[in-house]
């Protein structure tokens, strides 16, 4: 499944929902709140799991998203060529992968209420990219996201 009319507002709603959580483990990371907002501006892009900040291995940020069918093609030659060359380097590592959907799947340990969305038997059950940046200063980050969010609310 991607994305569609019937499902974006599922995803739109766990946006909010957990926006609204208060848990400081599992809330929204520094102020990347506002980058998601921007990526959900467009009608053909849901974001689904992020990540920015400092993990056991140094900075890090994640950004799992579903997309419109239509637009597959294009976020794959695009994401590789605009962001591989730049964001690789001796000091980060650049990934991007593409996931199935997984129907049904349910993770037992992720029953908080913040995850109520996530936790979804259904969420999961799109086709979606995983773009993460290993490495580099926040700075490196902050562009990055900066980056990838204008490139994919323009979609």
């Amino acid at each position: 499944m991607y994305l569609n009319n019937e499902n974006c507002k599922f995803y739109s709603d766990a946006l909010k929902h957990i926006q609204n959580c208060k848990d400081d483990f599992w809330k929204i990371d520094n102020h990347l709140d506002q980058y998601l907002l921007e990526i959900n501006k467009s009608k053909s892009i849901r974001t689904l799991y992020s990540k920015y900040g400092s993990s056991n291995f140094g900075n890090l940020s994640y950004l799992r998203f579903c997309y419109a069918k239509e637009l597959e093609t294009k976020i794959e030659n695009d994401l590789m060529s605009m962001f591989s060359s730049e964001y690789k380097s001796k000091r980060s590592k650049f990934t991007f992968y593409k996931d199935e959907p997984k129907i049904g799947y349910e993770n037992p340990k992720e029953k908080h209420d913040c995850l109520k969305y996530i936790s979804h038997p259904e969420y999961w059950n799109v086709w979606n990219f995983r773009i993460q940046l290993d490495g580099g200063n926040m700075k490196f980050h902050e562009k990055f996201w900066e980056r990838l969010s204008e490139y994919l609310k323009s979609l």
